[in-house]
């Protein structure tokens, strides 16, 4: 009788097993590629598939490397515009989906860099990007809306618009890099009597599930009428500091039960941003807020609640709504 095979696993489900663990633990990739040519093929576009810099001390950023500011500008800045990019080249950049810049500085980040990005780079579905300094540039307005624009897959976008895509109010949210938005973040910080208007055609957005907000002001002047606007919209997230929500006194400024706040810290957008890249079980904050509002219906929460502390942040994590 023939010796007892090794059993083996179907290629299809250990493919599903390497690309889980890659997608997890992005730093173990490379380690993962000595494994066997197949799984080198399988695992090599988790490389790629995430640009991530920031400025700023951030600890629990799930093993992704912090690519330096200016190998990101010899990458997609300092090209000469009459040199054709390699095959090699072009074969990375089509494996990006996810750009995350933080620029804390302030003035560090090339004007024209997203729009590079973005221009080489067909195949983001999520971007994440802040930078103070964008408010104070102009000349490539048009430019990066057009690179953004082309992007087919982009359904995420944390920014803060009024200063980093559309420099003069009112914003136009009818614009084609809109269309396929489902996840929208507002880092805006508004003046009260132009808010209204200048956020008007929020509702324009057609695809719009989700939407965050990190100013009271915002929710105040665009929720009444994006709350009743022929959308989809299943959940509205507001941002509060710890100090804010910890003197007892915040009531939900509305009576509408996909309006949660959730108590950040400094870094925790960044945090939670890696964590959706990653698919963790701790999704983010968006899952944490439809986690929330399912509970909320299902009687398992107060309807008066409408704080997501960060103790509820860590029990959300590992429970089923």
């Amino acid at each position: 009788m023939d010796a007892a095979i090794e059993p083996k696993l179907p290629q299809e489900l250990e493919r599903l097993i390497f690309e889980a663990a890659a997608r997890l633990s992005p730093v173990h990739a490379p380690s993962l590629m000595l494994v066997a040519w197949r799984v080198k093929f399988w695992v090599e576009p988790f490389l790629y598939r995430v640009i991530y810099h920031t400025s700023r001390d951030q600890p629990e950023r799930h093993g992704f490397p912090i690519i330096p500011l200016q190998v990101l500008t010899k990458l997609f800045v300092d090209i000469d515009p009459g040199c054709k990019p390699s095959n090699e080249h072009r074969a990375i950049c089509e494996k990006v989906q996810y750009v995350y810049i933080d620029d804390a500085d302030c003035d560090t980040v090339p004007p024209s860099l997203l729009e590079r990005i973005a221009f080489s780079c067909p195949n983001i579905a999520d971007i994440f990007f802040q930078s103070p300094s964008f408010s104070e540039i102009g000349s490539t307005t048009s430019l990066s809306l057009t690179a953004l624009s082309s992007l087919r897959n982009l359904t995420h976008l944390t920014a803060n618009t009024s200063a980093h895509i559309f420099l003069h109010a009112p914003a136009d949210f009818t614009h084609p890099l809109f269309r396929n938005i489902t996840h929208l973040s507002l880092n805006d910080f508004p003046a009260l009597q132009n808010a209204t208007q200048a956020y008007s055609s929020l509702s324009s957005i057609p695809n719009l599930t989700h939407i965050a907000f990190k100013s009271f002001i915002l929710v105040f002047a665009i929720f009444p009428s994006l709350a009743v606007a022929p959308t989809q919209i299943v959940c509205f997230v507001v941002f509060v500091p710890a100090s804010f929500a910890a003197t007892g006194r915040l009531s939900a400024p509305f009576d509408d039960d996909r309006l949660v706040a959730i108590v950040e810290d400094g870094l925790a957008l960044g945090r939670d941003w890696c964590y959706s890249v990653c698919g963790t079980k701790r999704g983010g904050y968006w899952a944490d807020a439809e986690a929330f509002i399912a509970r909320r219906r299902n009687g398992k929460i107060p309807n008066s609640r409408w704080v997501i502390s960060k103790l509820d942040r860590a029990r959300l994590g590992s429970e089923s709504p």
